[in-house]
């Protein structure tokens, strides 16, 4: 009993002695654990990849498509002119794409008619423009150029908005070109003017049109001797709605003592009618 009780005790005494050396060591981690630490300068690097990598191309799809018109309005040209509209389609596209071909129909008659067309897309490519057009005569009742547009089949279906030119063309004339009366007016006065003297007479010839012709060209003479002698042919252009035109001619010479000059005015029209207007001279008399 006694041996065992010594044994015991050396065990502790030598398990005490093996407990200073690791002090005096600097070991003083608990046998059976591990720690990690970092080297000063030296940080601890992640695993994860942080290198950027490129997108992969998306596939082709049109994302909008935008309509213009040129000329934007026929609201300046008159019904029956021939014209032609062009109508330009811009399509749009993801950024990134793979590039490829759109299949589409357009349409210049509000989609009752359609003709079908393609584009080629480059890869990345973000927008691509097409133009269509309608040439013709402007109707009267202004159904055409109509609505334009396109309806993209492939690589996905998309149907644009529909775009026409402001309207309305302006109406034919509904009346014929026809100077229906003349005016003729003589200034300024003979009194207070010596006669002898030199002076001159101002003939104003006002032509009424009949309302809403096309207009045309009004060809006439004048005199200012009651018809002894006239003028060559005049020619007045009037434009489409115009109901009146002015025609100015004078005399200018000395004032005869017999007042035969300056004389009686006169207008003979002869076209686009013959027309005769009433006589005019200046009034008073040279003294």
């Amino acid at each position: 009993m006694k041996k065992q009780t010594r044994l015991s005790f050396f065990s502790a005494l030598l398990a005490l002695a093996i407990a200073s050396l690791l002090a005096a060591c600097g070991n003083t981690t608990t046998p059976g654990s591990t720690t990690s630490a970092s080297t000063p300068g030296n940080p601890t690097t992640s695993s994860e990849n942080t290198t950027p990598t490129a997108s992969s191309p998306v596939p082709l799809k049109v994302t909008g498509v935008d309509m213009a018109v040129n000329p934007p309005s026929i609201k300046g040209y008159k019904c029956g002119t021939s014209i032609k509209e062009t109508y330009t389609a811009t399509f749009h596209f993801p950024a990134n794409n793979a590039g490829g071909q759109v299949q589409f129909d357009y349409t210049t008659t509000n989609g009752r008619s359609s003709q079908p067309a393609s584009l080629t897309v480059q890869a990345g490519q973000t927008a691509a423009s097409y133009a269509f057009s309608w040439s013709g005569q402007l109707p009267a009742d202004n159904t055409a150029p109509g609505r334009g547009g396109v309806m993209v089949t492939s690589p996905n279906a998309y149907t644009s908005d529909l775009l026409a030119p402001l309207r309305p063309c302006i109406p034919a004339p509904s009346t014929a070109f026809k100077v229906t009366s003349i005016d003729l007016v003589a200034s300024p006065s003979l009194v207070g003017h010596a006669c002898g003297t030199s002076f001159t007479e101002t003939y104003t010839a006002t032509f009424h049109i009949a309302p809403g012709s096309a207009g045309g060209t009004i060809v006439f003479q004048y005199t200012t001797t009651n018809g002894r002698s006239s003028s060559a042919n005049v020619s007045l252009p009037a434009l489409t709605g115009d109901t009146t035109a002015t025609y100015t001619f004078k005399w200018s010479g000395t004032l005869s003592a017999d007042h035969t000059a300056p004389g009686i005015g006169i207008v003979m029209l002869t076209a686009p009618n013959q027309l005769i207007s009433p006589p005019a001279a200046p009034t008073g008399l040279c003294s």
